[in-house]
């Protein structure tokens, strides 16, 4: 695992990133920083469990508010919430980065440009967790710029952008499938086709429910 800060950030980063091993509570505050908010892994693993990512701000050109992912991230029975980036990513920014989320939160978090919850450009994979009540330009919960996007027993709701209120999909294939969840109450905030649940491409729908969005469920 290699986890990049500033020299301002690295002992909290680092002693975050152990007391995450060990099950404790994962809280940096007001950290920022030009690539990420809160923690950059630029190669490697890092696995996160019962943690806590928040309220950490990316600044200037930054991607990923909370986590900005370039290796591979696993992130269980966790919550990211209440992060902000100017760029892609308020919760979690992966760039050519391998995601994993079970069991967790991804919620309240922000964007000036795509997907204020999650920003995935990588092999993104959502499991039993919930996406809710992150703004954005495009895709306020998720915006997916590559392939696969899998989506299973999971919940996306409530979230805002210009196109996309639930998942901006900047390109889908058939790998991208949504299996068993419910993408509900989610705003769009341009003009119709723009998709308040689903915008972009449409991907494989098993058994989800995709209703209650406005200005319409999938463009």
């Amino acid at each position: 695992m290699r986890i990049h800060a500033t020299a301002a950030r690295r002992n909290r980063l680092e002693m975050a990133a152990f007391r995450s091993r060990r099950h404790a509570p994962l809280t940096p505050e007001q950290l920022s920083g030009a690539n990420c908010g809160g923690i950059d892994v630029l190669a490697g693993t890092l696995t996160l469990n019962r943690s806590v990512v928040r309220d950490n701000v990316a600044e200037a050109t930054g991607m990923g508010g909370g986590i900005y992912n370039a290796g591979t991230v696993t992130i269980s029975n966790s919550a990211i919430s209440g992060n902000t980036a100017s760029v892609n990513g308020g919760g979690v920014g992966a760039w050519y980065g391998t995601t994993t989320i079970i069991n967790s939160t991804v919620t309240g978090n922000t964007d000036d440009e795509l997907g204020a919850g999650i920003f995935a450009f990588g092999p993104t994979t959502i499991i039993n967790s919930t996406v809710a009540d992150n703004n954005g330009f495009e895709g306020g919960g998720i915006y997916s710029a590559s392939c696969p996007l899998t989506i299973t027993n999971s919940t996306i709701t409530r979230n805002t952008a210009v196109d996309g209120g639930g998942i901006h999909y900047g390109m889908c294939g058939p790998t991208d499938v949504i299996t068993n969840s419910t993408i509900t109450h989610h705003t769009g905030q341009n003009d119709p086709g723009t998709g308040g649940g689903i915008a972009g491409c449409v991907p494989t729908l098993v058994n989800t429910v995709v209703t209650d969005n406005f200005p319409e469920n999938i463009n």
